[in-house]
Parts: structure tokens; C-alpha cells; sequence
């Protein structure tokens, strides 16, 4: 993939019962983002037209109100793609250390 400036990428992840679940990271593995899959937003755009149960999110807010979601049993889980620039938010609900 080519280098991609900051705001030009998302992260794959799939967001089940409030935990994230990290594209190419292991559930038992350290964090590390550059094992992450990244998708410039072009090409995630176009993703998104065949795939609409899949949510791009581009704010802490819409972060939150996804994951939130996510532990309804009626919403269940769902793929999330999450800006680059909100990997630090994301990094502390994925070890669990905020509640949403």
C-alpha cells in the first residue's frame, strides 16, 4: 500500500458486545499499529457502497455510539472502520479502560 498522509486511512475492526476486535492484530497480542489494516478512504468509500452493514467513523462520538451499539444483543456487532486519528480512543477500548 502506499504511504498514505494522516487523514487519508482507516483501520479495519469488528466491534462485538463492546470490545473492539482489531484487523491483523491477535487478541492476545500486544498493541501495535503497524500490524493494523489500513484502507485509504477513496478506495473504503467505494468498499462501502456493496458493503452497507459496514460504518466508516470519523469522530470520538460516532466511536462511542458504535461500540455503545454493539452490546445491544438486537444491534449485535458489525465491522467498524475507524479514522487514523482516533487510534489512541480506540486503543483504550480495546483495553477496556473507558466504558462507553
Amino acid at each position: 500500500m502506499a504511504n498514505l498522509t494522516m487523514g487519508d486511512k482507516f483501520f479495519g475492526t469488528t466491534v462485538f458486545r463492546g470490545r473492539l476486535h482489531i484487523r491483523g492484530l491477535a487478541a492476545w497480542a500486544r498493541w501495535d499499529p503497524s500490524r493494523f489494516v489500513y484502507v485509504d478512504e477513496s478506495a473504503l468509500d467505494l468498499w462501502l457502497m456493496r458493503h452497507t452493514d459496514e460504518r466508516k467513523v470519523k469522530n470520538l462520538a460516532d466511536l462511542e455510539s458504535e461500540v455503545a451499539k454493539s452490546l445491544d444483543l438486537k444491534e449485535g456487532s458489525g465491522t467498524l472502520w475507524i479514522h487514523e486519528s482516533l487510534e489512541m480512543e480506540a486503543q483504550k477500548i480495546w483495553f477496556n479502560l473507558i466504558t462507553v
